[in-house]
Formats: C-alpha cells, structure tokens, sequence
C-alpha cells in the first residue's frame, strides 16, 4: 500500500513493517527551485567581485549571498523526511532542525568555494588566450564584462545542479542513519539522460552504512555525494529509497 505523509510518499512492503520512504514529484519542484535560485544567487554574487578580488573574499560574498536559500532548502527536505518517518512533534522537529542547520552549512561553503576557485580559473584562461573578449592590464586579467558574466552564470548552474540532489540526498541521509535506517535502494529517472554508472546501480539495494558500488568499481554513498567523484554527481538527478524501522 501507499500513502502520503506530508510531501513524501511512504510505501510499505507486503509483509513488512518497516516504511520505505522516497522522495515524490513535490520534492523534484522544491530541488528545480531551489537549483534556479541557487544559480541566480552564485551569479549575481560573482558578477560584483572584481577580479582582483582574494580568493577567500570571493567566497565570503558568495556564501552570503547563498547562505538563506540553502538553508531553506535543506530544511525542507528534513521535514518532509521526517513527517513520511512518522515522527511528530517536537522531537521530530528538532532533528529535522539540528541536521539541515548542519548540512545547509557545510554545503554553503562547498559551493562558496568552488564558485570562487571556478572563477579563478575562469580569469587564468582567459589570461592565457588574450582576445576580444579578455585583455591584461597592469598584470591583471580584465575579461569583457559580459562575458564574463555569462560564463559564471553556466558555471553557477552547474553547481546548483550538484547541490541540489547532494543536498538533499545528504540530510536524507544523515536522518535516515539518526533514526536507524536499514538500508537504502537507488532509484533513477530511467530514461536516456541516467549516466552509464547510475544506470548499472538502479533497483540496487545496499545497507545504510556501506556504499554503492558502481561498474567502474567507484564508492558513493548517495546520488550528489560530495566525497564521490565529480564526474559521478554533477547534474545527477537520482534519488534513494529509505527502510527505516517503524
């Protein structure tokens, strides 16, 4: 059977008493969101920095200007987890609060740190090929504003994409690990889109604590973690299936 519990879908397997809580079309639309005004936020906040400006200047902007929607974000998903495990009141409340408090601000100096690194890189190349749209000046790279901007602007969409998942995926996991999860079971969008890893992994179900093991033989522990490689979370779109005691 299947029932909803605040924007969470809970399936209960035959037989079973333990939930498997997933994350339902409500929760794709608040990560859609939240990765829109992430990459509008990174933008804007790099498009005001200098290019003279220190590395951790860059980042001291940025995590910012970020911090409020990360936060937002991280918390909603810990509720909507929360509410799907069954837990009411103020315990349940407060671990929601406690781990996204904790998550929203390792995350927020995540991004704030790649978009600063990203943005030092960005300005090294266009040092190193000096055209129309980049000149040196008093031994400074000083890239055409507009392009520069349009440049963060797709590097900023990339690292909303990461976090949403990752972050996400992360406080699910911290809860699930809190509240004495079993095991955990990756899930899809099974179309054409799904990286070659993440489709070897579909379906699979592996205890809570270990990880996921994909065909290359690469450890992640959940879609968008940030201590798998890169090239394993960015613009993931997958999700997990949680048992947790009932």
């Amino acid at each position: 059977a299947t029932q909803e519990l605040g924007a969470v879908p809970v399936q209960l397997r035959p037989g079973a008493v333990t939930p498997v809580t997933e994350v339902s079309a409500a929760d794709d639309r608040r990560t859609e969101d939240y990765e829109r005004q992430l990459a509008a936020a990174v933008s804007a906040a790099m498009a005001e920095q200098a290019t003279s400006a220190p590395t951790p200047e860059v980042e001291k902007a940025v995590a910012g200007a970020i911090s409020g929607i990360v936060s937002a974000y991280a918390l909603a998903m810990a509720v909507a987890f929360v509410a799907a495990s069954g837990r009411r009141g103020a315990d349940g409340a407060s671990e929601a609060s406690s781990v996204a408090s904790k998550a929203a601000k390792e995350e927020t100096a995540r991004v704030a740190h790649r978009a600063a690194v990203g943005r030092d890189e960005a300005i090294k190349e266009y040092g190193r090929d000096v055209s129309s749209s980049a000149r040196t000046t008093g031994g400074h790279v000083v890239p055409d504003r507009l392009d520069f901007r349009e440049h963060m602007r797709v590097q900023a969409e990339s690292y909303a994409r990461s976090s949403g998942t990752g972050l996400r995926e992360g406080v699910r996991y911290d809860l699930a690990t809190l509240f004495g999860g079993t095991s955990k079971t990756w899930r899809t969008k099974r179309d054409q889109r799904v990286r070659l890893e993440h489709g070897g992994l579909e379906g699979e179900t592996v205890p809570l604590g270990e990880p996921f093991v994909t065909l290359d033989h690469r450890h992640i522990r959940y879609p968008g973690d940030p201590d798998a490689d890169i090239d394993l979370t960015a613009g993931c779109r997958c999700r997990l299936s949680w048992t947790l005691p009932a």
